[in-house]
């Protein structure tokens, strides 16, 4: 007659709050995890099995914090040690340097890998809605994982947004693409014009701004969006609604090369009086490729508004190597 062996099991509640024999097998039959007691701990140490590998049952959680970013883990470490692994989604945009905390076990620095050394974050590397992981290495939390604020660019250059024109002078290079996020722009009441928020190159470090360009995908008639219009990159009227915040990227394809410049233009804007033509206002998301037609070296760029309320928010720009 067959002999059958059968383990201890109990629910997840039951088994994981028992304390069995050192040694002794138990299985939580709800998640049919198998577990291997110790004599101390209760529910003994648990085994991964498929599912929970798939599902990273014990290395990864929701976060929460911004710069101070926690997560609770089902798996509760006593201490970090070298090597060590949590993964999470970010639940807000970071704002600067940053530290991890699993557990409640304790807040360490999250560094980050740049220019040959570890450094600190900087704005936006973690990015709300985005998965990282970070490893500890006996010292630090060391991050991976996710886009950051420049997609993985390297950042090259900052700079606040306030009164009616700010200036980014000097800082395309030959042989690089780049790629110009703000991802908070506000434009504060006052004045009028079609040239509300407006974004212009220059060839000669800003002694002068462009008016070459030709641009698809934006509204050509100026209501709204426009592209293409003179001297101006990219401009949004005067319909966006004063004080609330708009998204904006612009990736630039070697502007620091002496050839035509391919230009991609995206983001949200929130809009008053008017939305792409209709009288309702509301949200939209626009998105614009094309050329700036000037075949000198671009070097620098200029965001200003017609606004005598001014502009606030912050640009970042990273750049790459062209492979």
């Amino acid at each position: 007659m067959p002999t059958q062996v059968q383990i201890r099991g109990a629910a997840q509640a039951t088994q994981e709050a028992r304390t069995l024999a050192a040694r002794e097998l138990d299985i939580n039959t709800t998640d049919a995890r198998l577990c291997v007691h110790d004599g101390a701990t209760a529910g003994g140490m648990r085994h991964v099995n498929a599912r929970d590998a798939q599902n990273q049952e014990f290395t990864a959680a929701a976060a929460s914090g911004t710069d101070t970013i926690t997560a609770t883990y089902a798996y509760v470490p006593a201490s970090y040690t070298a090597r060590q692994k949590f993964g999470f989604i970010a639940a807000n945009n970071n704002t600067g340097a940053a530290t991890f905390n699993a557990n409640s076990v304790g807040a360490v620095t999250i560094k980050k890998a740049s220019d040959g050394a570890l450094a600190d974050l900087e704005a936006d590397d973690i990015v709300q809605g985005a998965y990282y992981e970070v490893t500890h290495n006996g010292t630090y939390f060391i991050l991976a994982g996710g886009t950051g604020g420049g997609g993985g660019l390297k950042p090259k250059a900052t700079a606040t947004l306030t009164g009616t024109s700010v200036a980014m002078t000097g800082i395309f290079t030959p042989g690089n693409n780049y790629r110009v996020i703000i991802p908070n722009m506000m434009v504060n009441s006052g004045g009028s014009g079609i040239s509300t928020f407006v974004a212009q190159l220059s060839n000669d470090g800003g002694s002068s701004w462009l008016s070459s360009h030709s641009m698809k995908g934006l509204s050509s008639s100026g209501t709204n969006l426009y592209a293409g219009q003179a001297s101006t990159l990219m401009g949004l009227d005067t319909s966006i609604v004063t004080g609330n915040r708009n998204r904006v990227e612009i990736e630039l394809f070697n502007p620091g090369g002496s050839v035509s410049t391919p230009v991609k233009i995206s983001g949200f804007v929130n809009f008053g009086g008017n939305a792409w033509g209709s009288s309702g206002g509301g949200e939209s998301y626009f998105e614009a490729s094309g050329y700036v037609s000037d075949a000198s070296p671009k070097d620098s760029i200029r965001f200003t508004t017609g606004s005598s309320g001014g502009l606030a928010g912050n640009v970042y720009v990273y750049e790459t190597p062209i492979s």
